[in-house]
């Protein structure tokens, strides 16, 4: 008798000990704390104030918590992640004052589709906070903001006689963000084609219609276009170019033409500064000229690391470094690069390079009426270099040694 009455309690006693659970819970993930953190609101569990952000959009949606919590930061949730949001002078003030330091950067992964260029999609939140922080240190340099000024001036003119003057009714929000996105595709991109600034605006429209809307990848949503259209901007700032053939790319012309001949015909094709192309199984973009020298010296272990060809480390380097990872190669030539560009070790180069350089003078170029200026220019700086990164006086027979590395470098391509 006693079990059939326990029996029968069971699912009372069960459903009592489901809804203690559930308020334990409650009481253990929506409990309010003391800690300090910024007022606000996280609205629905899991889906946080998301639905609201989407349909009242991100400049309502900010505004309205500026005016009921602070006009300085406040706290939301948003894509399932619990975030505070900072506003005004203030809240920028703390933010560029402690990136780096007090934050990090973070982006979640549905925005990172959109914006990043695939292989940095599933990079780390510090690899894409160095990246910030050095496209942001580089464009505010004292030197960047003096060539700015003159160009933002002229541009600026340009646009109050085109859109402004003569028009009895403006509206101002886009022409000033047409202004706004004319002027940074001047700056960032060298962008000055109208057509391409028109084609580069349209696939920004389709990032920024979709780009805080549902996370959804499928055909025919915001989502879906903005990613679409993230990939098209990618690929416009992509240098001007060709890949060549599947696999094997433009690596057969490279062999037949040679890099001299090779780089010539691209640079006249192409552009002066910068071309793409694809050698050895490798998308690759080729940088020359003074701009492409100042761009790559001055990027170098920041936007940029340096990528050799196996066949070409098995021939160059030591073997303990062929299988070196590119940041250990790129460490290596960057501290090589450093050592040999202090003053100290350019004001010994100086003396060197003087007595060189007559001596060259006097053997290779006096007395002749004709002088192969590439071959006798070449032979200088090889025996320059010996002399002074080697401490080689006699080249001839490292000359030798180098023509044999090169020989041999040919019949592995």
């Amino acid at each position: 008798m006693d079990i059939e009455v326990i029996m029968s309690l069971f699912p009372s006693i069960l459903s009592l000990l489901i809804i203690a659970i559930s308020l334990f819970l409650c009481f253990f993930f929506f409990r309010k704390t003391n800690a300090n953190v910024p007022p606000g609101s996280s609205g629905w569990p899991v889906v946080g104030e998301s639905i609201r952000f989407l349909l009242s959009g991100p400049q309502k949606f900010i505004e309205e918590r500026t005016k009921k919590y602070s006009e300085d930061v406040f706290q939301t949730s948003l894509f399932g992640q619990k975030l505070a949001v900072l506003c005004g002078p203030q809240g920028n003030k703390f933010i560029f004052a402690n990136d780096t330091k007090l934050l990090a950067s973070w982006w979640p992964l549905s925005l990172r589709k959109v914006l990043f260029f695939p292989e940095f999609v599933q990079a780390t939140s510090d690899e894409v906070t160095a990246l910030t922080h050095d496209f942001m240190h580089d464009i505010l340099k004292p030197e960047a903001l003096k060539q700015y000024i003159p160009v933002m001036d002229s541009m600026a003119r340009e646009h109050v006689e085109v859109e402004w003057v003569g028009n009895e009714v403006v509206k101002v929000f886009p022409v000033s963000k047409k202004y706004t996105f004319d002027l940074a595709c001047r700056l960032f991109m060298s962008v000055v084609d109208v057509d391409h600034v028109t084609r580069l605006a349209e696939q920004f429209a389709l990032i920024a219609s979709g780009l805080f809307s549902v996370p959804i990848d499928l055909p025919g949503t915001a989502y879906r276009r903005a990613i679409k259209g993230g990939k098209l901007k990618h690929k416009a700032n992509v240098p001007p170019g060709s890949s060549g053939l599947p696999v094997v790319g433009e690596s057969i012309k490279f062999v037949l033409s040679g890099p001299q001949g090779f780089i010539r015909e691209r640079m006249e094709k192409y552009a002066q500064d910068v071309f793409q192309t694809s050698l050895f199984g490798q998308k690759m973009a080729l940088f020359c000229g003074p701009q492409g020298n100042k761009f790559l010296f001055s990027n170098q272990t920041k936007s940029l690391a340096s990528w050799w060809p196996l066949s070409v480390r098995k021939a160059l380097f030591f073997p303990e470094v062929v299988e070196s990872s590119t940041d250990k190669i790129a460490s290596l030539q960057h501290s090589f690069m450093r050592e040999i560009l202090k003053p100290e070790a350019l004001k010994h180069y100086i003396p060197v390079m003087d007595s060189m350089a007559r001596e060259h003078v006097e053997s290779e170029w006096a007395g002749h009426e004709v002088v192969k200026a590439y071959s006798v220019s070449k032979k200088y700086t090889f025996d320059l270099a010996c002399k002074l990164l080697m401490s080689v006086d006699d080249a001839e027979h490292l000359i030798a040694e180098l023509l044999r590395v090169e020989n041999q470098f040919e019949l592995s391509l």
